[in-house]
């Protein structure tokens, strides 16, 4: 498979998945359509930690899809 194994392949998926995930259940917290019984001030809050979350997911994600890029090209 090219020197990269199926369980890495996997795991760079779900991260990237996972990702985009938390991005848009942060949006829909932030926006009110997923409540949580919560206020709106602490929805936004909530909301707003998980996008964070989500963006920090994805530069995790993008950082390993980098390096796996990179020793697939050098091979």
């Amino acid at each position: 498979m090219d020197g990269e194994s199926f369980l890495q392949k996997a795991y760079l998926f779900v991260g990237g998945f996972f990702s985009v995930f938390y991005l848009v259940v942060g949006l829909f917290i932030c926006t009110g359509r997923l409540n949580f019984g919560m206020a709106a001030g602490l929805n936004f809050l909530f909301g707003a930690a998980i996008i964070c979350y989500g963006i920090f997911r994805g530069y995790v994600f993008y950082k390993k899809y980098k390096v796996s890029r990179e020793t697939k090209d050098e091979s």
